[in-house]
């Protein structure tokens, strides 16, 4: 059966507790799993993930006698899952201003799935809520399908 894809970005807080036991482990267990959904669920990772991941471990070893062995195991295990680096420039871009990344993604859509000869309709029915968004980030998205209303037209 095809479940719905759940993607997230994932920090080292949380990527670390796949080989630390820690409050929460359990739960990261749970998220990592969602890895082997079909379809699989795609993880995004800021490109100081695996170095901060490697200082945690650096940290158990130094102050608590975690084995270096373990810690080298742990980084190469880290390393051989599907996770998709980015960069952290991105990151904060898109912090400051979540709008953007649905910016980018209704002209995406528009680029991608629109004719000149027309057939792209959005419409969420007045609820927001039931496209799995805010009024805010809805506004923004009818906002850039507007804006966009003239990308066939040849000037």
């Amino acid at each position: 059966m095809t479940e719905e894809r759940f993607d997230c970005i994932i920090d080292a807080s949380v990527g670390i507790k796949l080989f630390l036991v820690e409050p929460l482990s359990d739960r990261t267990d749970a998220l990592f799993a969602h890895l082997t959904d079909d379809p699989p669920s795609q993880f995004y990772v800021p490109d100081l993930f695996f170095i901060e991941c490697t200082n945690i471990l650096w940290k158990y070893v130094q102050r608590f006698g975690y084995s270096s062995d373990a810690a080298r195991q742990n980084v190469a295990d880290l390393a051989r899952l599907p996770l998709q680096t980015i960069s952290t420039a991105v990151l904060v871009e898109v912090a400051l201003d979540p709008g953007e990344a649905v910016r980018a993604e209704a002209r995406e859509l528009v680029e991608h799935w629109s004719t000149p000869e027309g057939g792209f309709i959005v419409f969420n029915y007045g609820d927001s809520g039931g496209i799995g968004t805010s009024d805010h980030i809805a506004d923004v998205m009818f906002k850039t399908f507007y804006d966009l209303r003239e990308y066939w037209v040849q000037g």
